[in-house]
């Protein structure tokens, strides 16, 4: 059960909230009565902002999750919408009681329509992201724009006609706007840099005891002071004749105001994610829900549209509820208590308060709108965004706000390519031989050393998410250089998430002599990339590229020294635009196959040449799989292969070589999950175990360069052995003979080895 001084404590901060709420919207109500022919129904309008202001304190109060918010009719709003009541009345005349209906109908539409749109917008699942999205110069400029529209409206309400327009002010007009400015600046100074919560009752209070003071010093009476424009004219007490009447809403001229609605209702969205960003920091979690934020605003201006005005969360309100101790609910319920007492015993006593202490309430919260979009974000703009702050000032000055917005974004856009493009958003450039970046592919020494040294291949990372047109033109500026002697540019671009159509087109600006290969594109950009029709090679793994751009760059070096011969070195992987027609398959005649037996096996087999089935491969041609049965021996005869197992691909270096990390995500394999082992070459010998009973092969065999093997077939062998004893002896000696030199070498060759018992009882044997 709460203590007696906690309830005092609510009691005192539901009072002063309570008093700023309804000052403030007296102040507004009277803003909005500025044209004469809606000064009788001053009552009305005010009983129409407080009660909207209670209703939406009630929602927040039941459903906020910070039971000290206080919620109230929209400051921002003030200025807007006196110029439509002042655009309603001139297009009604005097005819006041339609007036009324159809400023308040107006005003309860932009209620409806920005509580349903808020409402909805609370759905949208990146809204948490969006309090943070809108580019600082838009904001500044918004507030700014605000500012100076509301202590227009200030100034205008004081003197009783406009500001601009040829009027001729009387001293006393030119004295009451002075002395309204310098009111709003003490007001925003002592609540600035005081910091206490008494300070702005307490200046309002001395505001109007000192203007009383002076009048008795002076003496004065109060209806000199009315006839001299210092003090209102008296409000008539609200009763049921003086509520407006429905049938005298003129729709049409509600349907002139539209785009003046819709206007304010942008206005009042972005204005919302501005109020909720420094009342996040007052919660005691400094954490909200943006779309619960968003759905508790949606339903009280939803309420409030019901009395005619938008209402939602206010900061000054909260700041001085919690600072006045209040850290309950009913410190809310209490101001709204209080704003409909109000309308009831309001009237009488808003005659009291002089001009300018309520002008000077509405510069009050202008001055904190100019601070907030000049003043206190000096340390983050720099001058190029107050260019853009002072361009969206004029243009709101020369058309409207939601232009002047559109311009502003387009100009933070524009800024914001200019930096980026500026920045550069590439990691690295190099080449891949001065990065010591090669494929896992063996390659000869002399083929190594020449791609170390050889600038054909031109590699790039990127560490952007989005490629656009102002970072594709930075990409362009940073490789240019590289690529005077390049062949090949490698983009790792595996950090992207969308490029758009511009940075597509930029890659048709790469020179006519170069290939573009990216690598580590997600599917959807990679289809992307396609259906453009660019010049583009695309691989996933950054180590087939790399295979790919060396078999060409090697290719280039053998056509330089053999221009007529276009078969006898490989291509690799064929590319999206292959330069070089494919090699054809290779065969071998018989006395060819003879002589590549004797290599491999050694003399007196040559009746087995029969039994032998020539396999050729292609580059990168799987010969078996891991796992499935083996049908023979193989005997390679030309070309490099590799045995591939498990789940990952090592690199490999030449001699005295090492691998420097440019931190590029390397994922390898032409299998899904393989790790290189030795290098096949002619001469070698496999799966020789698969000769004497059926197995599994236990790796998985790769080309690595277009390559011919010689299979010889289990069953091949049996028939060998009736037809051709002798030369099956000597073939099984000569597998008796590579075993045991196998096993001498067993310790550094890293071979796998089976061991096959049998009905044979023969020797072990490997098969791979």
């Amino acid at each position: 059960m709460a203590s007696p001084s906690s309830w005092m404590s609510s009691l005192v901060a539901g009072a002063l909230t309570g008093f700023l709420v309804i000052f403030r919207d007296v102040s507004f109500a009277l803003v909005y009565c500025a044209p004469k022919v809606l000064r009788p129904h001053q009552a009305a309008v005010t009983a129409s902002l407080l009660l909207s202001s209670a209703v939406a304190q009630c929602v927040y109060s039941w459903r906020h999750s910070f039971p000290t918010v206080v919620a109230c009719a929209s400051s921002l709003a003030v200025p807007f919408q006196s110029a439509v009541s002042v655009s309603i009345a001139k297009s009604l005349g005097q005819r006041s009681e339609s007036v009324l209906a159809t400023v308040l109908a107006t005003f309860s539409l932009t209620a409806l329509v920005y509580g349903l749109l808020i409402f909805l917008l609370s759905f949208v699942p990146i809204l948490d992201h969006l309090k943070s999205a809108f580019p600082q110069p838009v904001m500044c400029a918004f507030f700014l724009v605000a500012g100076i529209g509301m202590l227009q409206g200030a100034l205008e309400l004081v003197c009783g006609q406009p500001l601009f327009g040829g009027h001729d002010f009387q001293a006393a007009a030119y004295a009451q706007m002075t002395l309204t400015v310098l009111v709003g600046a003490a007001n925003r100074a002592g609540s600035k840099w005081l910091r206490h919560f008494a300070v702005l009752p307490a200046s309002l209070c001395l505001q109007i005891l000192g203007f009383f003071l002076g009048l008795g010093l002076l003496g004065e009476d109060l209806g000199t002071a009315r006839k001299a424009g210092w003090l209102w004219e008296p409000m008539a007490p609200i009763d049921l004749a003086g509520l407006p009447d429905p049938l005298e809403v003129e729709w049409s001229v509600v349907r002139s105001q539209l785009g003046s609605v819709l206007s304010l209702v942008v206005m009042l969205v972005v204005d919302l994610m501005t109020t909720l960003l420094p009342l996040e920091l007052m919660t005691p979690t400094k954490s909200i829900k943006m779309d619960d934020e968003f759905r508790i605003a949606g339903c009280s201006s939803l309420a409030g549209a019901v009395f005619g005005s938008v209402s939602y969360v206010s900061l000054s309100p909260t700041r001085l509820n919690v600072d006045a101790g209040g850290t309950g609910r009913e410190t809310g319920l209490i101001s709204a208590a209080l704003c409909i007492l109000w309308i009831w015993l309001g009237p009488a006593l808003t005659a009291g308060v002089p001009k300018f202490v309520v002008g000077g309430m509405l510069c009050h919260l202008a001055f904190g709108y100019i601070l907030d979009g000049l003043w206190e974000p000096r340390s983050l703009l720099s001058f190029g965004d107050y260019a853009i702050i002072l361009a969206m000032v004029l243009y709101y000055l020369a058309t409207d706000l939601v232009p002047a917005i559109l311009v502003g974004l387009a100009l933070c856009s524009f800024n914001f390519m200019l930096r980026y493009s500026q920045s550069g958003p590439l990691e690295f450039v190099t080449t891949a031989g001065e990065a010591a970046m090669f494929s896992n592919r063996y390659r000869p020494a002399d083929d190594r050393l020449y791609l170390k040294t050889s600038p054909g291949i031109v590699v790039a990372r990127t560490f952007c998410s989005q490629l656009f047109f102002g970072s594709i033109a930075a990409i362009l500026g940073e490789v240019g250089p590289w690529l005077k002697e390049g062949r090949f540019l490698l983009l790792d671009l595996s950090s992207l998430r969308s490029i758009d159509s511009s940075a597509l087109a930029g890659f048709r600006k790469l020179p006519p002599h170069v290939q573009t290969v990216a690598v580590g594109l997600p599917l959807q950009l990679e289809t992307q990339l396609r259906s453009a029709g660019l010049p583009v090679c695309i691989f996933q793994s950054i180590d087939e590229a790399l295979e790919w751009c060396e078999d060409h760059v090697l290719k280039f070096r053998y056509l330089e020294v053999n221009p007529t011969d276009l078969n006898s070195q490989l291509l690799g992987r064929p590319s999206n635009n292959p330069s070089l027609p494919a090699p054809e398959k290779l065969r071998l005649d018989a006395p060819a196959v003879s002589a590549a037996v004797t290599r491999a096996l050694g003399p007196g087999l040559q009746d087995l040449e029969d039994l032998l089935e020539q396999l050729p491969v292609k580059a990168r041609e799987v010969v078996f799989h891991e796992g499935l049965a083996a049908e023979g021996l193989y005997v390679v005869v030309s070309g490099t292969l590799q045995i591939q197992h498990g789940s990952q691909r090592g690199i490999v270096l030449g001699p005295g070589e090492v691998a420097v990390d440019v931190n590029i995500k390397r994922i390898f394999g032409q299998l899904p999950g393989a790790r290189r082992g030795k290098p096949v070459s002619a001469g070698d010998l496999l799966c020789e175990a698969a000769l004497y009973g059926p197995m599994l092969h236990t790796w998985s065999l790769i080309a690595d360069t277009p390559s011919l093997l010689l299979l010889l077939r289990r069953d091949r062998l049996l028939l060998a052995e009736q037809r051709y004893p002798q030369a099956a002896i000597a073939l099984h000696r000569r597998l008796v003979v590579s075993h045991m030199q196998l096993l001498d070498q067993r310790s550094s060759a890293n071979w796998f080895l089976l061991d096959h018992g049998g009905a044979r009882n023969g020797p072990s044997f490997r098969c791979y």
